[in-house]
């Protein structure tokens, strides 16, 4: 052998470089498994629960605002009917007492008395008004009472020779109708002044 031949089995050369290695080996060589530190590892766990968990508060939330707008619009349902209940009923009370004026008028043309027809609107007025008080609503006492602009509307005025007299009411004109502590109409009047 000669030396050469001597060295060649002496000294192995692997030749490491990417442009020298095999195509078919490329894929083969699998290095060490990179390992990621543990609290690494442990904080990717917490975030992926994390968004686990927001993803559920996020669900629970969309189904949160539907149940609350499906609750708004039954109870939108709901008032609409309950007022429209409370209308049919209001114009059932006002059509008793449509039905009474024309009971008086009938009455009145048998007779021909007016006395009939008076004593007939007087009652039905009676009924209205006893209608309206169910509902809560009362007629303003306006006469002789001293003008108050929260309650009444002074249309006119009358001289009044008396100085005590000054600023009552000496006629209604208009009455005035509250509904609780609410004036719902003042009543419209004229008031006594007396010249200064």
């Amino acid at each position: 052998m000669s030396e050469n031949d001597e060295n060649k089995k002496r000294f192995k050369v692997i030749d490491r470089r990417f442009s020298s290695l095999d195509e078919s080996t490329i894929g083969e060589a699998t290095p060490e498994k990179e390992r990621k530190p543990e609290y690494v590892a442990q904080l990717e766990r917490d975030l992926a629960d994390k968004e686990r968990r927001l993803q559920e508060i996020a669900a629970s939330h969309e189904s949160s605002v539907t149940d609350f707008q499906d609750a708004r619009d039954r109870i939108r349902r709901e008032t609409v009917k309950d007022v429209e209940r409370g209308r049919r009923s209001l114009v059932v009370d006002f059509l008793d007492i449509i039905d009474n004026l024309e009971r008086a008028i009938e009455a009145t043309e048998q007779t021909g008395d007016l006395n009939t027809l008076l004593d007939g609107v007087k009652m039905v007025r009676d009924m209205f008004m006893g209608k309206l008080g169910a509902l809560g609503i009362q007629r303003v006492d306006a006469m002789g009472q001293y003008f108050d602009p929260s309650i009444h509307k002074a249309v006119t005025t009358v001289r009044a020779d008396d100085p005590s007299h000054d600023g009552q009411i000496v006629q209604v004109i208009q009455e005035g109708y509250s509904m609780g502590e609410d004036i719902i109409r003042p009543a419209s009047v004229a008031v006594a002044r007396t010249d200064r």
